[in-house]
């Protein structure tokens, strides 16, 4: 136990990165508690058997979309696919709230007021840029709600429009699922060589426990590489 435990430390202290398990997936996600400040997540509806992605094209008035690949509980963005990453509304707000921040200084809002436009923009915070998420936990279906002073203010997918959108609306249209990417920390440590051919990949949690696959919470992931060379990561799953 003991030399486990020194090795699973000492990888603690060379940890080349941090990343969720699988960190270039999009999951779906069915529990609103675990969005955390600075994850990245896509919006996606479905139209007969299309997936249909939030787009980068934001229009006049609302935001295209973008044919995605879906297989099971992942999808895969193209380039066009919009990566949203939520930002913490913060203390100050009543209720738990998110910015779906979309560039720099940019974030998506409900821009239809309080009459019966059914608009979203692009701009930057304003009282309209809070929103609530909640998710329905049976069906993976959100609701996301912006606040402030405006009607038409939640986020979801117009597949009867040609072409088919994202806007803010009454609640008349379909509801998006969310698949999430929980956000990468690095820890500074950047020499790694990626070539390499891997001889081994072991797994321990943070008491320095080996097991045979990624654990839930915090691993440590020890890679070994034909050469002689290791490589460490924390990784979260």
């Amino acid at each position: 136990m003991k030399k486990i435990f020194t090795l699973a430390a000492a990888a603690i202290m060379a940890a080349t990165s941090v990343a969720n398990a699988e960190s270039t997936d999009f999951t779906l996600l069915t529990d609103a508690s675990k969005l955390a400040d600075g994850c990245e997540i896509v919006l996606v509806a479905m139209k007969g058997a299309d997936y249909y992605a939030m787009s980068t094209t934001q229009n006049a008035n609302n935001r295209g979309t973008t044919i995605v690949t879906v297989e099971g509980d992942v999808v895969t963005p193209n380039e066009e696919t919009q990566i949203v990453t939520l930002v913490d509304g913060g203390p100050e707000q009543a209720t738990q709230t998110w910015l779906f921040k979309v560039g720099e200084d940019a974030y998506l809002y409900a821009a239809g007021g309080t009459g019966t436009k059914n608009y979203m923009r692009t701009g930057a915070i304003s009282e309209v840029s809070y929103a609530t998420i909640a998710i329905d936990a049976t069906t993976g279906e959100s609701e996301i709600v912006f606040q402030g002073n405006v009607n038409r203010n939640t986020l979801q997918f117009n597949a009867n429009n040609a072409p088919t959108l994202f806007s803010c609306y009454n609640g008349a249209q379909t509801p998006p699922y969310i698949y999430m990417r929980p956000k990468q920390v690095p820890t500074g440590v950047n020499d790694v060589n990626t070539a390499k051919a891997v001889k081994s990949v072991r797994y321990f949690n943070l008491m320095g426990v080996e097991s045979a696959d990624l654990n839930e919470g915090v691993n440590i992931v020890v890679t070994t590489y034909t050469d002689g060379t290791t490589a460490s990561a924390k990784v979260i799953r």
